[in-house]
């Protein structure tokens, strides 16, 4: 059962969610761990996007990479570093919403543009 939640007080009894910039979803008794990246990485200070792998609890996490046109080598060393490790720890992780630009950053970068496909490496 998944919730679409507006505010706290709307959350059923067992229901774990994360609160991110872009909202909330939440599914009974399962944490959803969420985050859509900007379209760039901040010039200054930490990337939000490391505030919320530091910050996730353990369990699944999506990444949502659809203002992301392009990915620089920086943002791409923490992606593939946090997949490998979601992978040791037996947890899914997802990156979602690739755009057609996107994906020839990773093939700039030297990966295959389908290197986060789950459906493209089975």
């Amino acid at each position: 059962m998944t919730l679409q939640v507006a505010e706290p007080g709307n959350i059923a009894p067992g229901t774990r969610c994360n609160w991110h910039e872009n909202g909330v979803n939440c599914v009974m008794g399962t944490t959803i761990n969420f985050h859509a990246l900007s379209a760039q990485r901040p010039r200054q200070g930490e990337d939000p996007l490391m505030t919320f792998l530091q910050g996730v609890e353990k369990g699944p996490v999506t990444l949502s990479v659809r203002d992301v046109h392009r990915v620089d080598a920086y943002r791409l060393q923490i992606l593939i570093s946090a997949e490998r490790q979601w992978q040791i720890d037996g947890l899914e992780f997802q990156i979602i919403d690739m755009s057609p630009a996107f994906r020839s950053g990773l093939e700039r970068l030297g990966l295959s543009p389908d290197h986060f496909d789950k459906e493209a490496q089975q």
